[in-house]
């Protein structure tokens, strides 16, 4: 490692404590230890010197049962773990051995050897922070953050809490790679382009045993750059974190390229503003000209284009747009509406990309309703979902802000998976989207909820009145003498229809399929917990209807919350 002194000058400084030596197994047992212990820690350490690392491995795992904190035990595991090539597992002993002891030389130096090439693609989660006490010239500083995912699922459920870290405060970083892709083979390299510094950001397994790296975010010091970026780098494997578990818990989805789930994230000073994902570099995402400010909501879009052209299942294919893929702008409109709802760079967010309300509420409505206002006025079609220009694109994109927005996240997670097979290099398009939709609605489980949010603009009057924040997610007002309009698609058989409002109400209702409502009802609208007022929509035929809902008689204020569907009892 080089340590730049003045420019020009450097001075060596040296890391054997990185290199790749085997691990030295001392003689014999301590004489501390109790004469029986002793005599099954020599057997195992003779087992380990005759090259038989497997059952060493199994007398150390008994030792360790019977005798926890045994630090000389550990220390043979760890070693037999390497020798079977398990790393995450030698780290789990040398670990425990450190939080046993935390001075123990053996299990430092081990520890460093294993990370030669940088932090490890996993880390055992009770040993994180004594692995960390001994890794660097000082202990690796983290900040650790929660993602209530559960917020953004619909059907809601329980809350549910993913956990994550990334590395901060690093003055100097263990080993990591320097040179971004497009300069690995320069022969020289100017200064702003000499990534030394890494900031490393980490998952939590739903198991909870085991934190997996999911991304380095490579950026230059201070120093070469004459700028500071690491608040910024930070502040990036922050975000990425959160987008991997509204990504994994949302819809079910992590990189498509990275083979060791790790996705390497580049942060350039020079070049022009944006981002990109490199059909060369396929495993990497690059963000040039960081030294130019941003306003914090375009970064977060920035970050959250190109993660999408990382996990969005391939929809590819268009001509006469900006890119023949859709899946950077499909991410992009997805996870900002899911971090608008979480409240993501607002008011106390600990990040350095703030954001406002107001802020995602115009890009909500300017760039995600227009296109679903496109699908929803020109209906189901498969002539504009195979169409692979930019109406077709805006299409697609309409289609599926309207599935996620109205049916929910899991009923897109499954539109995704329902899509056509696909071998190495292909991609679907909108059609098979839409296909794959009507597939999984014609097998779904009722009763269906449905959120308002998403009316038949052409059909519903006042289009400002209903677009709301665009989330989907809020109520819809329902006033005298107006209508709103939905498109469903249902399965064949005899549907019944109830709506929830946000408060009891009494009203006349129009309500119907297809044609324009004309069975009128007298309701009493009542929030849950309160028994629902079902209402009979006859006999259907497999296919898309359009829901109208007009208000006769509405004296009092009445907000929509959920639709529900469900098949006549009995059938």
């Amino acid at each position: 490692m080089r340590i730049r002194l003045l420019r020009g000058t450097t001075l060596v400084v040296t890391l054997a404590r990185f290199l790749a030596a085997p691990p030295v197994v001392r003689a014999e047992a301590p004489p501390s230890l109790a004469p029986e212990l002793s005599a099954r820690l020599n057997q195992a350490r003779s087992a380990l010197q005759s090259d038989q690392a497997a059952k060493a491995r199994e007398l150390l795992r008994a030792i360790v049962r019977d005798a926890p904190g045994t630090v000389p035990a550990l220390q043979l595991l760890g070693a037999a773990e390497e020798a079977l090539g398990d790393p995450p597992a030698a780290l789990t002993a040398y670990g425990k051995a450190l939080a046993t002891a935390p001075g123990d030389d053996y299990s430092t130096q081990r520890v460093r050897a294993v990370c030669r090439g940088g932090l490890p693609l996993e880390l055992p989660a009770g040993q994180r922070d004594p692995l960390f006490s001994v890794l660097g010239e000082a202990p690796l500083r983290v900040r650790e953050l929660e993602v209530d995912t559960g917020r953004v699922r619909f059907p809601p459920g329980d809350p549910l809490t993913r956990r994550a870290f990334h590395t901060t405060g690093i003055l100097f970083a263990p080993p990591a790679m320097t040179r971004d892709p497009s300069h690995r083979k320069a022969s020289t390299l100017p200064e702003d382009l000499t990534f030394n510094r890494v900031c490393y950001g980490y998952a939590l397994e739903p198991a909870g045993a085991t934190w997996r790296l999911r991304f380095r975010v490579h950026y230059v010091s201070e120093f070469l750059a004459g700028s500071a970026y690491q608040t910024l780098a930070e502040g990036t494997c922050d975000l990425f974190l959160r987008l991997y578990w509204l990504g994994q818990d949302g819809i079910g989805v992590e990189t498509r390229f990275a083979p060791d789930g790790v996705v390497d994230v580049w942060l350039l000073p020079k070049g022009e503003p944006g981002g990109e994902h490199s059909p060369q570099y396929t495993e990497d995402l690059f963000f040039y000209g960081i030294e130019v400010a941003r306003p914090g909501l375009e970064w977060i879009r920035e970050v959250a284009h190109e993660y999408g052209h990382h996990v969005i299942p391939p929809v590819d294919g268009y001509s006469g747009i900006a890119e023949p893929w859709a899946t950077g702008t499909q991410g992009e409109r997805l996870f900002l509406t899911w971090l608008s709802e979480l409240g993501f760079g607002l008011g106390d967010s600990d990040t350095p990309f703030t954001a406002t309300a107001e802020g995602y509420r115009e890009y909500l409505r300017q760039q995600v309703l227009s296109d679903a206002n496109f699908f929803l006025n020109h209906g189901p079609s498969e002539t504009l979902s195979a169409d692979q220009t930019d109406n077709g694109w805006r299409y697609t994109q309409g289609f599926l802000t309207y599935v996620n927005g109205q049916y929910g996240n899991a009923a897109l997670a499954e539109t995704y998976r329902g899509g056509r097979k696909l071998a190495p290099g292909e991609f679907m398009t909108g059609i098979d989207l839409l296909r794959a939709f009507q597939e999984v609605r014609n097998r779904a489980a009722e009763p269906i909820d449905l959120r308002p949010g998403f009316p038949i603009p052409s059909l519903s009057g006042d289009t400002d009145a209903v677009a709301g924040t665009g989330t989907g997610d809020e109520s819809l007002p329902l006033q005298q003498d107006a209508t709103l309009a939905w498109w469903v698609y249902l399965a064949a058989g005899d549907w019944e229809l109830s709506l929830v409002p946000t408060a009891s109400v009494e009203a006349t209702l129009a309500l119907g399929l297809g044609k324009p409502a004309v069975y009128e009802r007298s309701l009493v609208l009542s929030p849950p917990p309160k028994e629902a007022q079902w209402v009979p929509l006859g006999t259907l035929a497999t296919g898309w209807h359009v829901l109208r809902v007009r208000g006769t008689n509405v004296p009092k204020p009445l907000a929509l919350k959920l639709i529900r569907l469900r098949l006549r009892p009995g059938q």
